[in-house]
């Protein structure tokens, strides 16, 4: 089994649990083997990936499952509904009370999950009652895989085990910490393992059996499977590119690190940040790794495709040689081949992947050192919706891994100073301010020259034309040379689609208009957030940080989808 190490930043795949407090004890030899046998097959089936157990560690299936966990070496990371203390006055006896104790003793790490809320709740049944909720909403939202030992029978409590499954299945409301969404909810899977339930008279006649619970937005069929199946292999492949690339890519992480903040002032960050800071610099080494390996194999492919052609119109105008002839279609196959390899390998797609989970674990970065815990899934990639579900997924996994991490002190509350917003303007919002400022002249500056080539292409083309018909009786005394000039129109005219082909993939004219915007915004931002912080007004700072993060969301969004709409493959036609 993979655990979770300093050496290599890992995406964990995320294990909830939730389920009656109330097991048969004759039963939970069986309910525990149910959940061993489920956590061995899907370690065995994304073994480059560490798996992490949330538990309430509420009575009962939650307990079962944090024992299994802690067999099995797997980190045990407890959401609780309130403070340990209060918490302790719903368990039935002092066996209960040091039996949680003792789990929670050796959990990885701990936090109440909604700790900001008041503390005095000891005789408000609602409170405690919403506190619950919100622990198993909580659980929901985070699992890939969620378990549920359950009977399936829906006795209409609004805090207990049917009412998180349903939610799970139909769609989980809002973060609480995070803003209003209008997005459709999110959905997911759940395992269902069917569990009695002591004092019941009725015990289901399928009782341990299990089954997959889909979403009602999916029925139970292959593309069902395939949605949450592609979740957990991505996080795996992401797993194994960090594993497999980034031992020889050190430096570079570091320099991808350092950039972003650099190594003098890493000391401001607090264990969590470190941990996304590292998680960041591995998905950033990797998708220039990925962009660079992508780039090359499109333009070898544009380029064989050139000489096929080339070679085709010598064979038809002036070298009548089968030699000649062979180099179109072998250049052909050669391009076909780079095509097929470089969508194999998915090149392209991790590249748009990887720099889309650094650009979110950026903004989250940036967030919480301006004291920011709003969930940076929740306002992010909104409309690639499925598609792109596995991105969300590993940057709130990323932050499941900082909160291992921080262990016991997850609870502290996040302690923000004039330095830390002087970071976040000079290492995020100037520096992306000057990025895309950069980034818009050079592109504005690159599609111009493209584009004038183009044209020139296109004119050379008219130009010869036009020469040979004020030509025309010489050219007809000189063969060769009227073949040449037909082979010179020809190939600026197909030069000149792929050169206007390359410059659709590679959007430069849509680069600078967004760039464009961008900076203008960053800009704004700057000078917002230099007047908040030299006047000391740190809610406006907070404020202009949350929108300003939201707007590079959307923006890395977007430019994900218009990559992902342009795919770098063969020119057709």
């Amino acid at each position: 089994m993979l655990k979770i190490t300093e050496e290599y930043p890992l995406i964990p795949i995320v294990v909830g649990i939730v389920g009656h407090r109330n097991l048969r004890t004759e039963d939970k030899g069986i309910l525990r083997k149910s959940i061993q046998d489920l956590l061995i097959e899907k370690q065995g089936k994304y073994p480059s990936t560490p798996f992490v157990m949330l538990s309430s560690l509420a009575e009962g299936a939650d307990r079962l499952a944090a024992e299994v966990a802690i067999e099995s070496k797997i980190p045990l990371l407890v959401p609780l509904p309130m403070p340990a203390g209060e918490y302790e006055k719903d368990f039935k006896s002092e066996k209960s009370i040091k039996e949680f104790r003792d789990l929670l003793e050796v959990a990885a790490g701990s936090f109440v999950v909604d700790g900001n809320a008041s503390q005095d709740i000891q005789d408000d049944m609602d409170e405690r009652e919403r506190r619950y909720f919100e622990a198993g909403v909580y659980i929901a939202r985070q699992s890939q895989i969620l378990i549920a030992l359950w009977d399936g029978n829906d006795l209409g409590s609004k805090v207990g085990t049917s009412q998180i499954v349903k939610l799970k299945q139909n769609g989980l409301p809002d973060n609480p910490q995070s803003s209003p969404t209008l997005d459709p909810p999110e959905a997911g899977h759940v395992y269902h393992i069917v569990t009695p339930r002591d004092g019941s008279s009725a015990v289901p006649e399928n009782a341990f059996s299990q089954k997959i619970l889909y979403p009602e937005v999916l029925v139970e069929s292959e593309d069902s499977n395939d949605h949450l199946f592609k979740i957990l292999e991505n996080i795996d492949t992401f797993n194994k590119d960090v594993s497999k690339c980034l031992p020889s890519r050190q430096d570079e992480m570091r320099a991808s690190s350092n950039d972003l903040i650099p190594r003098e002032s890493q000391a401001l960050l607090s264990t969590k940040e470190r941990v996304l800071l590292n998680i960041y610099a591995a998905a950033d080494t990797m998708a220039n790794m990925f962009q660079a390996k992508s780039k090359w194999a499109f333009r070898f492919l544009l380029f064989f495709v050139v000489i096929g052609f080339v070679c085709f119109q010598l064979y038809l105008e002036l070298f009548k040689y089968p030699q000649i002839l062979f180099v179109y279609p072998a250049a052909v196959v050669v391009a076909l081949s780079f095509e097929s390899y470089a969508e194999r390998r998915k090149y392209q797609a991790r590249y748009l992947d990887y720099r889309a989970i650094a650009e979110g674990l950026r903004v989250s970065i940036f967030w919480r050192m301006a004291g920011i815990t709003d969930d940076i899934a929740s306002n992010y990639l909104s409309k690639q919706r499925s598609e792109l579900d596995w991105i969300r997924q590993a940057i709130r996994n990323a932050n499941i891994l900082a909160l291992i991490r921080e262990g016991k002190d997850t609870a502290k509350p996040l302690t923000i100073s004039h330095d830390h917003f002087k970071m976040v303007m000079d290492r995020w919002v100037n520096n992306q301010r000057d990025w895309f400022k950069k980034r818009n002249n050079k592109h504005h500056l690159l599609f111009n020259r493209w584009h004038t080539c183009i044209y020139s292409l296109y004119y050379a083309g008219i130009a010869v034309v036009f020469f040979m018909l004020l030509m025309h009786s010489y050219f007809e005394q000189n063969p060769y040379l009227h073949h040449a000039a037909i082979i010179s129109i020809a190939v600026s005219l197909a030069l000149a689609s792929v050169v206007s082909f390359y410059l659709e993939k590679v959007s430069y004219e849509e680069h600078f208009k967004q760039y464009n915007r961008m900076q203008y915004i960053f800009k704004s931002a700057s000078k917002i957030l230099s007047e908040s912080i030299h006047g000391k007004n740190y809610d406006k700072a907070k404020m202009t940080v949350l929108k300003l993060g939201k707007e590079a969301l959307i923006e890395n969004g977007d430019w994900v989808l218009l990559h992902r709409s342009r795919p770098t493959n063969m020119p057709k036609g």
